[in-house]
């Protein structure tokens, strides 16, 4: 029995260890932000499952007047309190990402309601296939970003994973807007 209990602890602090060189790593794009944000939500769901194993199996001792130690509550604590700040370093990443596509969205919802149609590239954004794309940096992680217009809407979003994107929407007659996923752009003036 002390071996099984010395192979659980090893085990839970094996998992410590790798969160914490997985966490210490910087996403380098906003695919790799994804996979650390999976990761991340299996370690919760793991430590989480062995931590309720062994309340249960500290209560079962009890209750059979066996001793048992709170000391094997800690490294499964240990993992959900570094997967909590894992999280969090990750959302506040992303959160930046977002708060820089408003931004962006505003000023153009600005120029469209100033000009009276929707400016085709915004400054400072690249033209790549069929939009115009920005690559904007935090903390060493890229989130490509995306836009295209027509003459009275515009669309924007951060690119994730393959279907996985946050959109802004906006234009003439509407505010900027949390959006609806839209697989691909309609071809407008200037950006087919």
């Amino acid at each position: 029995m002390v071996l099984i209990n010395n192979m659980n602890t090893l085990i839970k602090l094996s998992l410590c260890t790798i969160m914490i060189l997985y966490i210490s790593y910087e996403p380098s794009t906003g695919a790799s932000y994804m996979m650390s944000l999976s990761v991340i939500g299996w370690f919760l769901l793991f430590s989480i499952v062995f931590l309720v194993s062994n309340v249960i199996k500290g209560i079962y001792y009890r209750i059979k007047g066996k001793p048992f130690y709170f000391s094997s509550l800690i490294p499964s604590l240990y993992v959900l309190i570094i997967s909590a700040i894992g999280g969090n370093h990750l959302n506040d990443l992303n959160q930046s990402a977002i708060e820089y596509l408003w931004s962006e969205a505003e000023k153009i919802q600005l120029q469209c309601v100033s000009e009276g149609q929707c400016p085709i590239s915004p400054d400072g954004w690249v033209k790549r296939n069929n939009a115009y794309k920005y690559d904007y940096v935090y903390n060493n992680t890229v989130f490509m970003m995306s836009y295209s217009a027509t003459k009275n809407d515009f669309n924007m979003y951060i690119y994730y994973v393959l279907d996985d994107r946050y959109y802004l929407n906006g234009g003439v007659e509407h505010l900027v807007s949390r959006g609806r996923r839209v697989i691909s752009f309609p071809v407008t003036d200037g950006c087919s």
